[in-house]
């Protein structure tokens, strides 16, 4: 299933606060992620990987992607990204941003692109149609 045409391709830094930016809704490819069956494997593998599993009734995807760490959880219907500039909330039924706030400093109008947290919610999506965890 792919993500809705209203899921944000970014969110851009104004007034303070993070909203989502123009563009079209990341289209993340299927698989585009090593699954890993083991934080020592996510360490050691090479390229973009992640590892799924569950902790305390939550889906935990720990990821590397492009050098950097980024994490989703997905429990009771909501979401939290967790990504090296933003910590975005989500509904988990439609993927609908309810909030995001910088994870670090960042500067009026910058830019933090989402598709790592697509891809992220991809494999959640994968795993909930009887996909491995």
């Amino acid at each position: 299933m792919p993500l809705p045409d209203t899921f944000p391709a970014c969110l851009v830094m104004r007034g303070g606060e993070l909203t989502p930016g123009p563009g079209a809704a990341p289209r993340p490819r299927p698989g585009a992620l090593r699954r890993c069956a083991s934080d020592e494997e996510l360490r050691a593998a090479p390229g973009d990987a992640c590892r799924l599993c569950r902790e305390a009734g939550a889906l935990v995807i720990r990821a590397r992607i492009g050098g950097q760490a980024h994490r989703l959880a997905v429990t009771g219907g909501e979401a939290v990204y967790r990504g090296p500039r933003v910590r975005a909330y989500w509904k988990a039924d439609g993927w609908t941003l309810t909030s995001a706030e910088p994870a670090a400093e960042l500067a009026e109008g910058e830019r933090i692109d989402l598709s790592p947290c697509a891809a992220l919610i991809a494999e959640a999506m994968r795993a909930e149609d009887g996909g491995p965890v």
